[in-house]
């Protein structure tokens, strides 16, 4: 059973309930009935609305079901705002802004809706809605970054169930990788040659394909004479990479100051540098792709064993992913081109 009862200078109305295990609580209504409460008869007069809702309340605790208290007015900018004090500030402003931009397009279809109102038809029907209007792509990348919120929702208590159920979230194809083109990265080793430091070891990585950070922290005692001991971070384990003559070549040619083999030991330091070097060659009227960084150099090592012909399992071990789905996903692209050629290969054989 429940039972309705007031509360404060302006009378705001209240209902009283006894849960499955006999605890008490109560709920808000957000309605005040003012600071003369109407009563007939010695009782207070609550509006039908108030009444018809305890009625409600009422045949869903009969049901088992016990609506959270927290849940009825918490909406989508509150649930975002909390899950990003539970964040940090260690989070990229960057990635605070994905977060926003992705709520936005929630409450762009919905308005700022209680999170409890949200339904899986409904959901499912903004999928649709924004496929059309934002792409496949753009609308995975939504999915997938207020997914969390919604996690972080029901860990709270705001929502039972997350609406994003199996089948919801999307998987398009991953377009090509960004890469060095032609003689783009020519010519930022060129630019580099005013900086030996700079120009070393990005002519490393290149020859590499390793990550920023595993070129920042090789040590010589990591370089053999056949292999490099790589440390990979993500299995927490060494593994070797085979030295051919021009990589030897080039570390034969690097000095020695301490421990380190490169000078530049954060990635961020080296993309500084990088960025340096595109403002002159912007200066100096010379065109080139503005998005690109230092990992787009590894991109462009494995984009271009791909393209020679490499086989997949020497790529997948060059490349040293945990997965070889990774491999698959971002280096593997099959452009038209590449299939007509597929084919007329067929064509020949038979």
């Amino acid at each position: 059973m429940s039972y309705l009862f007031t509360r404060g200078k302006t009378n705001k109305v209240y209902l009283g309930f006894t849960d499955k295990f006999g605890k008490r609580k109560h709920i808000s209504l957000k309605i005040s009935l003012g600071r003369t409460l109407p009563k007939r008869n010695g009782k207070i007069t609550y509006p039908s609305s108030v009444i018809v809702f305890q009625r409600q309340f009422e045949a869903k605790l009969h049901l088992g079901i016990e609506p959270n208290p927290r849940i009825k007015h918490i909406r989508l900018s509150q649930v975002l705002e909390k899950y990003l004090e539970t964040q940090g500030s260690e989070r990229k402003e960057s990635t605070k802004r994905n977060y926003l931009l992705a709520i936005k397009k929630l409450t762009d279809h919905f308005g700022d809706c209680a999170i409890i109102a949200l339904t899986e038809e409904q959901m499912f029907e903004w999928r649709r809605k924004t496929i059309e209007s934002d792409g496949k792509v753009n609308t995975a990348i939504y999915i997938r970054t207020f997914s969390p919120i919604f996690n972080f929702a029901v860990r709270k208590g705001y929502l039972r169930t997350s609406p994003i159920v199996h089948g919801f979230r999307l998987n398009p194809p991953s377009p090509p990788p960004l890469v060095y083109q032609d003689n783009e990265f020519d010519l930022v080793l060129q630019y580099a040659r005013k900086r030996p430091h700079l120009f070393n070891q990005l002519k490393f990585l290149d020859l590499t394909g390793f990550r920023v950070s595993e070129s920042c922290s090789l040590k010589w005692k990591q370089i053999e004479s056949d292999k490099i001991n790589v440390y990979n971070e993500k299995e927490n384990r060494y593994e070797p990479f085979p030295l051919d003559e021009s990589l030897k070549n080039l570390l034969n040619d690097l000095p020695r100051e301490d421990e380190y083999v490169f000078h530049f030991r954060q990635a961020t330091s080296i993309n500084k540098a990088l960025r340096d070097i595109f403002e002159k060659m912007k200066k100096d009227k010379i065109e080139i792709t503005p998005e690109l960084s230092v990992h787009n150099i590894r991109k462009t090592f494995g984009s271009r064993l791909v393209k020679r012909g490499v086989d997949f399992s020497i790529v997948h071990k060059l490349m040293r992913h945990r997965d070889p789905k990774t491999t698959m996903q971002y280096y593997i692209w099959f452009g038209l081109d590449t299939l007509r050629s597929g084919l007329e290969k067929s064509r020949n054989v038979l």
